[in-house]
């Protein structure tokens, strides 16, 4: 008797549908045009992210002695950028206690997370939808943003991430690439500021390199942003 081999994809359904059957399930109100991988990639921005956030408090910590506690609440903002300006900063004054790799690689992990967040935004704070081109009957074409899929001769359609506060598109190609930015950043603060014994492939750890690549001119006057006005010293 032969075995009927189910594919990875039927197998996703069956799990999508099983979910969607024990709970109480909304469809959207217009369909989400990304892959089920662009969707997973999504997720694990959100995850990663998380990841990154909380490691950024643990070097604190550790590098000030001040605690979780308090590192949580000097980090404590909604503001990725802020909270990183403030991390960078007291890292550039506690450089002392720091081994002598660790400020180099801070510096490039405050530059990789300004680019991220960039990137980032441009793909949560966006609505999901088509790049529209319409074919008029007078050779002539007009594009527009549609949310709607049409299925016709005249009509050319590409999925986009449009960004909400001013139209901007993006390819859904930038979601794996974001995901990857995430990844790597968690990788670089985890194996170089704090030691960490993470979970990475040799290829990973070939490609983080070390020391960290120069830095842009760009970056360098962000960094010296970052750490113009270190704080005074506790007493």
């Amino acid at each position: 008797m032969r075995r009927k081999i189910l594919s990875p994809l039927f197998s996703i359904c069956c799990r999508c549908s099983l979910m969607r059957d024990s709970i109480d399930y909304f469809d959207s109100a217009f369909p989400i045009p990304l892959t089920d991988d662009d969707l997973k990639a999504i997720g694990e921005i959100c995850a990663i992210q998380g990841q990154i956030e909380y490691l950024m408090q643990v070097s604190l910590s550790r590098a000030t002695a001040l605690g979780m506690e308090t590192s949580q609440l000097i980090l404590g903002s909604t503001n990725l950028t802020a909270n990183a300006e403030i991390w960078l900063n007291l890292l550039y004054h506690y450089r002392h206690v720091l081994p002598s790799l660790s400020l180099p690689w801070a510096e490039h992990f405050f530059e990789e997370l300004c680019d991220f967040i960039r990137g980032r935004n441009d793909l949560l704070h966006a609505v999901y939808g088509y790049n529209t081109t319409l074919n008029l009957n007078d050779g002539t074409q007009r594009q527009i943003f549609t949310l709607n899929h049409f299925e016709h001769d005249d009509i050319d359609q590409t999925a986009v991430a449009m960004r909400v506060k001013n139209s901007v598109a993006s390819p859904t190609a930038k979601i794996s690439e974001m995901r990857n930015k995430a990844a790597r950043l968690s990788l670089i603060i985890a194996t170089h500021l704090l030691g960490s014994d993470c979970k990475m492939t040799q290829t990973s750890q070939d490609r983080l390199g070390s020391p960290p690549p120069p830095r842009s001119k760009s970056a360098r006057l962000r960094l010296d942003k970052a750490h113009a006005q270190p704080p005074s010293p506790p007493e």
